[in-house]
């Protein structure tokens, strides 16, 4: 018979799937996949529209903002663009947070609470599931020959859903630069 005892690392593990899992049920399905949806909205339109945004800013061009380590310097119309791109990703998430606003007040209207709360239970599992597998593909290469890595218990069963989840990865990807393009 084996021994079925878990290690500290397979209790790091469950503890950020239930972290996770906890966070989706105190916030609901539909709060935590407009939170994901806005966040990825607010990454692409900054790609999309910093650029533009950036012009906003009058930075005269080639003028100096900080020194470099390696010797290089910053020069202002990099700054204009990164400034462009995180205005439009900080709108983007402010606006978004009014929308969260709205959509948990008619949840609330309506009397799916409970309904909208236990399936971000399901969701907060599923994405916690889901971080810790992308952490355990991460770190393989460093730990597969440390003694907490092999005496894990959930580690290989959690590493049977690798292709799923680096097929997600992919498509989500693929999606991303499609929305860019």
């Amino acid at each position: 018979m084996t021994d079925l005892a878990l290690t500290p690392f397979d209790i790091a593990l469950l503890v950020v799937i239930g972290l996770s899992a906890l966070m989706g049920l105190f916030r609901g399905l539909l709060r935590e996949v407009l939170s994901l949806v806005i966040w990825i909205a607010a990454f692409l339109l900054a790609l999309s529209f910093g650029p533009a945004f950036s012009t906003w800013f009058p930075f005269t061009e080639g003028a100096v903002l900080m020194g470099d380590p390696t010797g290089g310097l910053v020069r202002s119309d990099t700054a204009s663009r990164v400034i462009g791109f995180i205005a439009v990703f900080v709108l983007t998430l402010v606006a978004g947070s009014v929308v969260q606003w709205a959509v948990r007040r008619l949840v609330e209207s309506t009397g799916l609470t409970s309904t909208d709360r236990v399936l971000g239970l399901l969701f907060g599992t599923t994405r916690g599931v889901v971080i810790v597998i992308v952490v355990l593909i991460a770190i393989r290469p460093f730990a597969s020959e440390t003694t907490w890595w092999l005496t894990s218990q959930l580690r290989e069963h959690l590493l049977l859903l690798e292709d799923d989840v680096l097929t997600l990865i992919g498509e989500s990807r693929r999606l991303i630069a499609e929305q860019i393009r």
